[in-house]
């Protein structure tokens, strides 16, 4: 009768643990979506955060206004040091941040494409690539002992990406 006893509790046992392991699997997994739903949460505050500076800043918002019917134009030899600049060197410094962000891998290429209207008005201006380019010439860099070609380069690279044309941003947000 003992050894009956004894088998009937090692069973009893062996059901608690096997509970045990599936209730621990089921927390496990839903901890586990949860960080998911956080970190597409951090996600899309991120690329929220970059729209708001673009739109919620005035003097950044004017500006882009200006672009977006190519009113915008940048004289170097009356704009340099002035409220103008410091508003486009202001737009300029989005697009680094984004950049820097995208470098890091905290955004993907899909997530860029998000960016593709304002990335396409602010390269597609000429103002804008004539002050980039004097941003990058011997004149600017020897005056100041500093570059900014990491704004012509960052520019550059989102552009290209945005108008790949192999994803779609929201074809991805949707698979995501």
């Amino acid at each position: 009768m003992c050894t009956i006893l004894n088998e009937n509790i090692l069973c009893l046992f062996e059901i608690f643990k096997n509970i045990g392991i599936i209730v621990g699997i089921i927390i496990g997994l839903y901890q586990f979506t949860a960080l998911v739903r956080t970190r597409k949460l951090e996600h899309c505050k991120i690329i929220i955060s970059f729209f708001d500076y673009w739109h919620l800043d005035k003097q950044v918002n004017n500006l882009f206004y200006e672009l977006e019917h190519n009113t915008f134009n940048f004289d170097l030899e009356n704009d340099l040091g002035q409220d103008k600049e410091k508003n486009l060197d202001k737009l300029l410094e989005i697009v680094i941040k984004i950049g820097i962000i995208y470098e890091h891998k905290f955004i993907n290429k899909a997530d860029l494409k998000c960016f593709t209207y304002e990335i396409n008005t602010i390269y597609n201006n000429k103002s804008i690539k004539k002050y980039l380019n004097y941003l990058s010439s011997d004149e600017y860099n020897n005056e100041n002992k500093k570059s900014k070609l990491k704004q012509l380069d960052y520019l550059t690279t989102i552009y290209k990406i945005v108008n790949d044309k192999k994803k779609d941003c929201i074809k991805n947000e949707i698979v995501s």
